[in-house]
């Protein structure tokens, strides 16, 4: 007995899962971007507050906190974080705070 494998039932089918797949994976990466995004902010909020004890370093391990606090420190003052965190990601900054919590 011979079984046709490709019929419009079995291709309707692969297509809804690989279309469920393709979902989960965006879903999944923009969930992700998010979370990143949120503690990002809640760092640059950290470095807003206390720019003297913040760091910035690049992707080779150069302090360029300077640098970096001379361009969005004014943004970051005024609550856009947009445009820091875009840099920090596309050029792969580290940054750091130091806080100190009062009890």
């Amino acid at each position: 007995m011979k079984y046709n494998l490709v019929t419009k039932k079995n291709i309707a089918i692969a297509t809804f899962i690989i279309l469920v797949i393709i979902a989960t994976v965006c879903f999944d990466y923009f969930r992700t971007q998010n979370a990143n995004n949120q503690e990002l902010t809640k760092v640059l909020q950290a470095v807003e507050q206390n720019p003297v004890s913040s760091k910035v370093e690049d992707k080779n391990g150069k302090d360029i906190t300077e640098e970096f606090l001379s361009k969005y420190l004014d943004d970051l003052k005024k609550g856009n974080y947009s445009k820091a965190i875009k840099e920090i990601r596309e050029r792969h900054y580290s940054v750091s705070t130091n806080q100190k919590s009062t009890s």
